[in-house]
Parts: C-alpha cells; structure tokens; sequence
C-alpha cells in the first residue's frame, strides 16, 4: 500500500526550504537596497527616483514616491515614479507626481495621515479607477490595476511620505510577504529620506553662516560701523578701524592695554554702562543707547552703542558703535530752522488774524493746505485741528464749489480780500451756509504766503429767512381759507342742512304712499347732495385745522403709519386683493397726528383710484430727489394727465368726474398743507391708465431703525 504521509513530508519539507529561499531573497534585497538608499542619502534628488525604482522592480509593475511637505500638510509634486514598462512611464509621471495631494484627501492622503498601510491584494480593476481622482481615472483604466498598496513611509513615528504600488494584467496580486517586504524598503527608505533632509538642513546652515561671517566681514571693513569684541572683564579682544578713527587711538594701544577702555566713558555716563552690563549678563543684549566717547585729543564723540554676548560661557560680549555727531548737528540745524520759520510763520499770520472770536478762524497755504485751525473751525465744521492740519482746504468745500474756492485762492495770491456767502460743509458731509472773509497772509518781507479764512455759520439767520417766509405764507393760507370758512359758518351751512335732510327724512318715513316714484327720488337727491355738502363742511373743517392747529414734532415711523392707514381701507373692503409695499421702518421728525392725516389721505386716494384693478399695488418707499431724500406713495391705478398737474392741490379741484370717483376735493389740499407746514414740499407724477407718484420732502429722513 502506498504511503500518502511520507509524500505530504516531502511537499511541507519543499514549502520550508522554499519560503527559506525567499526570506533570503528578501534579505538580500533589503540588504542592497539599505546599502544603495545609505550611498544616496545626501543627494535627495537622486535618492527619491532610486526609491521608487528598487520598489518598482522588486515588487512592480509600478511604484510612485510622494513626500510629504515640511509643514506635513501635503503629499508634494517632487516625488519620482518607476514603471516597468518605458512606454508607461511619462503617463505615469503625469498622474502621480503633477500636482499637490492635501493631507488626509484622497487614498495616499488619507495613508500620509493615518501612517496605516492600506493593502488591497484583488482589485476590481473597473471598480479601482472610478473611486479615484477624476484626474487619474483615465489613466488607470489604462494600467488595468489588479492588485494595490499604498505603504507610508515613516521613520521613529513621522510619516514623511508615501509609497503607491500597482499591478496590472496579467501579475499575480500582491502577497502578504511582499508587504512585509515593502514595509522593509520604506523603512530603510525614510531613514535615507530622513538622513537627506537633515545634510540638506545643515548645508543650508554652513552656507548662511559662511554668508553671514561674510557680510560681518565686509561690515567690519567698510567702516559704515564700529565694531568692539570685549570680555565681561572690559578687555577688548578686536576692534575695527571705523572705533579707531572715532577715538583717535591705534589699534596697538586699545589692544595692547596701553588705555583702558573704560577710560574712554566721561564720568556721567558711566552709571549707565554699568546698567548696561547689568541687563546684558541678565538677557544677553542691550538695546541701543545713547552715549559718549572722549577722543585721545580730549574731544568728545557722541554714539549709540548696541551690545550683545557672543559666547555666554567664555563672557564675550560684541558692541556695534555708531558716529552720531553729524546726526546731530544737522538734527540741530534743522530744529533752528523749524523754530525760526515756525516763529516766522506764527508772526506773520499773528498780523493777519482778527482778534479772537468764536468764529472758525483757519489760514491755509496758497496751494489750500491747512496749517490752522481754531476751537470755532472745530465746532463749525466738525473737524479736531489734528485731523484737519496739513490736509487740502477741500475736506469743507462741497464739489460743486471747488471752483469757487481756487478764484478765492487766487485772489487771495493776488492781495485781494474777498466776502461772501456761501455753503461749506460739516465733517465732509452736512452743508453748513456761512458768511466768510479771506485775506492774504504776507510774512515779514511782505511777501504773500498763505491765506486767512474767518468764516461764520449764518445758517439761523437762512433758517430764520426762511421761517419767517414760511410763516408768512402759512398766515396768508390760513387768512384766506379762514375767511372761507367763517363765510360758510356765518351763513349757517349746516343748521339748514340738517333742516333740509331731516325733513326729507320725515317725508320718506312718514308720507311715502303720498309721493309717486319721481318724488321718491328727488327726496333721496336731496338726502345725498346734504349728506355731500356735510362732508364737504367737515373737509373744510379738517383743512383749517391743519393750518391753525399745534405743530408738535417727534421722531415718528412713517412706515407704521403707512401701514395703519391701509388696514384701516382693509378692514372696511375685505375683498379686495391689494398689494402693500413698504420699508419695515421709515423715521423722520415730525406730528404724527399730522403725518396720521397725510397717509389717510394718500393711500385713501392710492385706495380709491386702483379700485377698478382685479389686484392693485400700492407702495411707500425712500428714494433721492435733487439730491435730497423724498418719500413716495405711489399706486398702479387710474393715474391723471399731467397736464392738469398744476392744479392737484387746489381745494375742490377734481382730476375725475364723481361719477367715476368720489371725493370733497380737499384730500390733496390738505396734504400740501401738512407737508408744507413741515418745511417740505410735494409733487406728482402720473400717466393715465398707469397709475400716479406723490413725492414729498421732510426733514430729518433716516431709512431704516
């Protein structure tokens, strides 16, 4: 009978002796490949190809060495890539190595940041090229990958970078020997990378510090500075010729011993180099300072000094000296010529300048730069004089008048004296009206040299104009419609009216049978044309007592009132579609039982004349006109033709017949009136058939809370 175990020891025996042939074989190759990445580790640029080619062939078919960044927050471009096949390698230069790889993203980013192996013996090749980068898919497609591992490279814990390794058709995957060998590699690898770094780092290091001792060398010779090497002790190991020619000694006599440095210190300032040296054994260095050397020919030097320790264990300390006599000198030179031309200046516009007053008191240079400024220009125009001082005059001059201020410099370089009213502006923005006199500042040759400026606000007395005309109108206004109206009450409108409707009432009660359908219906005329005629006295009534009543202004939001008005229609026609536009807030000063009446009014008629639309809209808003802020109330209603315009805001003028809308005809009186006693002024725009604008200004506008 056939023994089966004897054969089964046989084939574990071949197993052995062949992974023992391997293990060997991977010995071997970790042995060359340490040896080979140790010969390159000083050249980084040689090594990172090497890497990937001895990967790429004991463990191909290809192989891409990404390294990470220094601050370890990329897989960088410089990498290398090998691929067995020659034709490959371009395209895969072109997918591995052409652009950066953030950390953490992607595969490699994700092995650069975890420093864990990802290892994928069987792949889909399909599968494996749709979940890359849309960059490489392509590419993939076309390496037909079948088996994959993407391995970091680490030494002592830091990941510093990674290794991509692929099969394609027709190779065996990847086994976990090979791993374990690949792991091998990229061990020996990252020490090798390590190793190249830190050479690079320390050539970089040799090379700055040959170029820094060159650049002190050159320093030291050029004689731009002095420069003293001493001990704690004060013994003076080196000095350069530019501290020679300060003190006037030869280099044998400092060094030599022959003069004491510290000789060289004048008495005074030798409490402070004592301080000195105490805070340079305490932190090392001492900022620089001020102080003073006496020359061999008993003259004195003035310098900054600064020092520092070299070598704190052999107390070496380096001081940097610098010659500041004729820093000083001109620093003298020109403090003289600052004070006088400062004096100079002070007296000449000293003889231009009025007495002292509370008006802005500003002189300027002949090119319109500011050089004063007084506590009244501060209050005037709104300006500190340090924010005002050497910037151009324009910072108070609206554009539209900068003309008007080169002919006042003009005439100013002229000797002319100039007086005028004007308009400038606060703090760059509000305008200010002033009366202002310039004339010309001359110095003491009599020469021209600038230009003094008194300016005055006389905004109270345009503001006081203005009221008084304002008043005066609204007096003759209110004359005129207060004759009216006692006229109507003299003549007893309303006890007849009353009369006339109530008996009519009586008769339509009381004796309907009696009175045929003709009748019946001039009975109800006359109700209706008393009922308009009460309506029409009570309008009357309403506009005079906008005109007479009390002007009490407070900061209101018009927005609200707006909105108060329409709801108000709402409620009373609930079936109407109408769409409400407005700014959440709209504030300004003013009455707001004034401004309750205004609205009532405006969207009262922007209601009455969109009733014919199936959805009408109505609308407030804020927007410039002639450069000033105007409110609007604007509807797609009926509209008007404009060419009745003039007439809107005349009592009892109608744009439509009764028939067609009704109304007294005051609404729009009475609105001038209360935009009127607000300092503003209205205006329309319409189009027949499209709808109507009413525009009007008040003070103190602000959009929004």
């Amino acid at each position: 009978m056939h023994d089966g175990s004897g054969e089964g020891g046989v084939a574990a025996g071949e197993r052995r002796e062949a992974a023992g042939a391997r293990s060997l074989e991977h010995l071997r190759l970790i042995t060359d490949a340490a040896r080979a990445f140790a010969a390159s580790a000083r050249d980084f640029r040689r090594l990172l190809p090497l890497i990937a080619a001895r990967l790429g062939e004991t463990v191909g078919d290809l192989c891409a060495i990404r390294p990470l960044s220094d601050d370890g927050q990329w897989l960088e471009a410089s990498g290398a890539v090998y691929h067995r096949d020659p034709a490959l390698l371009e395209a895969s230069r072109a997918a591995w190595v052409s652009a950066r790889q953030r950390v953490g993203e992607g595969l490699s980013g994700r092995v650069a940041a975890s420093g864990q192996v990802d290892f994928t013996p069987r792949v889909d090749p399909v599968a494996f090229a749709a979940g890359r980068e849309p960059r490489l898919r392509a590419y993939l497609e076309q390496l037909h990958v079948t088996s994959a591992m993407v391995v970091p490279i680490a030494c002592e814990g830091e990941v510093l970078g990674v290794a991509n390794l692929l099969r394609g058709r027709g190779a065996r995957p990847y086994d976990e020997d090979e791993l374990r060998l690949v792991q091998a590699l990229c061990d020996h690898a990252a020490l090798a990378i390590a190793n190249a770094r830190a050479h690079a780092a320390l050539a970089r290091e040799i090379e700055a510090r040959r170029a820094a001792e060159s650049r002190f060398e050159r320093l030291a010779e050029s004689g731009l500075i002095g420069i003293v090497v001493a001990g704690l002790d004060g013994q003076i190991h080196g000095v350069n010729g530019a501290v020679l020619e300060m003190v006037g000694y030869s280099r044998e006599e400092i060094l030599g011993g022959a003069v004491a440095w510290r000789e060289l210190t004048p008495p005074e300032w030798r409490e402070q180099d004592a301080r000195a040296l105490e805070e340079l054994q305490r932190t090392g260095v001492v900022k620089l300072r001020e102080k003073e050397y006496l020359r061999k020919d008993g003259a004195r030097v003035p310098v900054l000094v600064g020092t520092a320790m070299t070598s704190s264990a052999a107390g070496e300390t380096i001081s940097f000296v610098l010659d500041v006599t004729e820093r000083r000198r001109a620093l003298r030179a020109l403090e003289e010529v600052r004070v006088e031309r400062a004096a100079a200046g002070q007296r000449a516009r000293l003889a231009s300048i009025v007495d002292a007053t509370d008006d802005a008191i500003i002189s300027k240079s002949l090119d319109g730069l500011v050089a004063s400024w007084n506590a009244g220009a501060e209050r005037l125009f709104g300006f500190t004089a340090a924010q005002a001082i050497g910037r151009p005059i324009a910072i108070i001059i609206p554009r539209d008048r900068l003309d008007e201020e080169r002919e006042i410099l003009a005439a100013a370089s002229r000797g002319e004296v100039r007086r005028l009213d004007t308009v400038r502006l606060r703090e760059g923005i509000e305008p200010v009206e002033v009366a202002i006199a310039v004339s010309p500042i001359r110095d003491a040759a009599g020469q021209i040299v600038g230009v003094c400026k008194v300016a005055r606000d006389i905004g109270w007395r345009k503001r006081a104009e203005a009221e008084l005309a304002r008043s005066r109108d609204l007096a003759e206004a209110a004359s005129r419609e207060l004759e009216a109206f006692s006229y109507s009450v003299a003549h007893d409108l309303r006890a007849p009216l009353r009369g006339m409707n109530g008996l009519a009432q009586i008769l339509l009660e009381d004796h309907l049978a009696r009175l045929d359908g003709e009748g019946q219906e001039c009975l109800r005329e006359i109700q209706a044309n008393a009922e308009k005629m009460g309506a029409l006295i009570d309008a009357l009534l309403s506009l005079s007592r906008v005109t007479r009543g009390d002007w009490r202004p407070e900061r209101i939001d018009l927005a609200a009132l707006f909105r108060a008005s329409a709801a108000q229609l709402a409620a009373a026609e609930p079936a109407r579609k109408v769409e409400l536009v407005a700014p959440p807030t709209l504030f300004a000063e003013a009455d707001p039982q004034l401004m309750r009446a205004l609205f009532d009014n405006l969207v009262g008629n922007a209601w009455k004349f969109t009733a014919q639309r199936a959805a009408a809209r109505i609308e407030l808003g804020l927007e410039r006109a002639g450069g000033a802020p105007a409110i609007f109330v604007r509807d797609d209603g009926a509209g008007f033709d404009m060419a009745h315009a003039k007439k809107l805001f005349t009592p009892f003028q109608r744009m439509h017949t009764v028939r067609e809308f009704a109304g007294t005809g005051i609404g729009l009186a009475t609105v001038q009136r209360i935009v009127h006693r607000h300092g503003g002024r209205i205006w329309a725009e319409a189009k027949v058939g499209e709808g109507a604008a009413f525009r009007f200004t008040l003070p103190g506008l602000a959009p929004g809370a």
